[in-house]
C-alpha cells in the first residue's frame, strides 16, 4: 500500500504529528489534517475491520466523515468498557482518552455539529491532566475564532498560548504561526484592522524564518496556507 504524509508527498517527516495516510478510494478525498485526526487515534490495522474502501470508497465526503465519527465513538465506548468503577479510562490512560476526544471534537466540527464540538474542546481544557499544557486551550481558540463570535475569549486564551509555543517550539514553527493567525483573525473580526495587519505581517516574517529551521519542510505550505487564509479573512463580513 502507498501512503502520503504531512508534506503532501510519500516522504514522512520525523515530527510527532506525522501520519501515514493510505492512498486509497476512501482516504483520497480527505485532507491530510482530516485523515490524520482519525488515523493518529485509531491505527490502520484496527480500521481494516471496517473495510472502508469497499463499503464507503464511493460515498460522499460528508458520509465518509460521519462513518469516521461513528468509529471514533465506538472506539471510545470500547476503551471505557475495559474499566470497572471507580477505575475509569480518563484516569487510567489520559493521553489515549484525550486523543479520542480531540478527534471526536474535530470530526464533529467537520460535520457542522458545533455545539457538540465546542463542548468537547472545552472539556479537554478543563480536564487536562497538566495545567501547564496549553495545547487544549490553543485547539479551543482555533475552533472558537472560526465558528463563534467569542473573540475576546480567543484573545485572552491565545496570548499565553503564543508565549508558551514561542518558548517551546520557537516562533518559526507551524504551531506558533497558527496561534498568531487565531489572534489576528479575532482582531480583524472585531474591527481592529491595524492590530490585525501588524500580526499578519509578523506571521509572514515567521514563515520566512522557517527557512533553514527544523520546520523548513513546511515553509512553502505555510506560506500558501497563510496567503489563502489572509485572502479569505479580508473577504469576511460580520453577520
Amino acid at each position: 500500500m502507498q501512503f502520503r504524509y504531512s508534506t503532501g508527498t510519500n516522504e514522512p517527516t520525523d515530527f510527532p504529528w506525522e501520519a501515514a495516510i493510505p492512498v486509497s478510494p476512501f482516504w483520497d478525498s480527505f485532507s491530510f489534517k482530516d485523515a490524520a485526526a482519525i488515523i493518529k487515534t485509531i491505527p490502520l490495522e484496527e480500521l481494516e475491520k471496517y473495510d472502508l474502501d469497499t463499503r464507503y470508497g464511493s460515498a460522499t465526503q460528508p458520509e465518509k466523515i460521519a462513518v469516521t465519527l461513528d468509529i471514533l465513538r465506538e472506539k471510545l465506548q470500547h476503551e471505557e468498557s475495559k474499566y470497572t468503577p471507580p477505575a475509569e479510562f480518563y484516569t487510567a490512560d489520559h493521553d489515549a482518552w484525550s486523543d479520542i476526544w480531540l478527534s471526536i471534537a474535530y470530526i464533529s466540527m467537520k460535520l457542522d455539529r458545533m455545539d457538540e464540538a465546542e463542548e468537547a474542546y472545552r472539556m479537554l481544557v478543563t480536564k487536562r491532566e497538566d495545567p501547564n499544557d496549553l495545547v487544549p486551550a490553543n485547539n479551543l481558540c482555533a475552533f472558537l475564532v472560526k465558528n463563534t463570535n467569542k473573540y475576546n475569549e480567543v484573545k485572552t486564551l491565545s496570548a499565553p498560548c503564543m508565549e508558551w509555543l514561542d518558548k517551546k517550539l520557537g516562533r518559526a514553527s507551524p504551531q506558533a504561526i497558527g496561534v498568531r493567525k487565531n489572534i489576528a483573525e479575532a482582531e480583524w473580526k472585531q474591527g481592529n484592522r491595524e492590530r490585525a495587519q501588524e500580526l499578519i505581517a509578523e506571521i509572514f516574517e515567521c514563515i520566512d524564518e522557517l527557512k533553514g529551521s527544523r520546520f523548513a519542510v513546511y515553509e512553502e505550505d505555510e506560506r500558501e496556507y497563510a496567503q489563502g487564509w489572509e485572502a479569505d479573512l479580508k473577504k469576511w463580513q460580520a453577520e
